[in-house]
């Protein structure tokens, strides 16, 4: 129980944005039902006993069932309580993670805006027509790089700016590299 007190101290305080509470509440699971399934396993191996143990008299038999049976009653009952407690905490670090997505959806929505998709998301209600005057800008500067990286011999101009750059500055101008 401490554990889970602690997960969900450490939730509360990261505000779902923690990357490894969801996992370790898995592990936890996974131990719980480990755990489960040997109360199991013990319970029924004790009964047995009981059962085949001949040295035992009738009425001390039936004490001790009912000893093991509140036994597994009591264990049971601790071991919903944690699990309880945790599909809680799954709970919560679920609500957290929705209210982070939605808050990005919100900031997603808003740039979208700024290419011409819902504009009206905006206060002062760009006209469409931007929309246009961007995606021609766009497409305009799109053509003339293209162009020029095409017709142009840049890239020796830039090997050329390149060698410069890299050359010694005690480097003589006539001297190689």
């Amino acid at each position: 129980m401490e554990t889970i007190e602690t997960t969900r101290r450490d939730q509360l305080l990261r505000q779902g944005r923690g990357q490894k509470i969801i996992q370790i509440l898995a592990q936890n699971g996974v131990k719980r039902a480990e755990l489960q399934r040997a109360l199991r396993q013990h319970v029924e191996g004790l009964r047995q006993a009981i059962d085949e143990d001949t040295t035992i008299f009738p009425d001390q038999k039936k004490q001790l069932q009912a000893q093991v049976d509140k036994f597994d009653k009591s264990v049971n009952a601790k071991v919903l309580g944690i699990e309880r407690a945790v599909r809680e905490l799954l709970q919560i670090e679920f609500a957290w993670i929705s209210i982070s997505e939605a808050a990005s959806i919100k900031r997603l929505s808003w740039i979208t805006s700024l290419f011409g998709m819902n504009v009206n998301l905006l206060d002062d209600n760009p006209d469409w027509r931007w929309y246009l005057v961007l995606g021609g800008a766009s497409l305009l500067f799109t053509v003339i790089m293209w162009t020029l990286f095409k017709f142009v011999p840049i890239e020796s101009w830039l090997e050329a700016k390149w060698l410069l750059f890299r050359r010694p500055r005690n480097a003589h101008v006539g001297s190689k590299v």
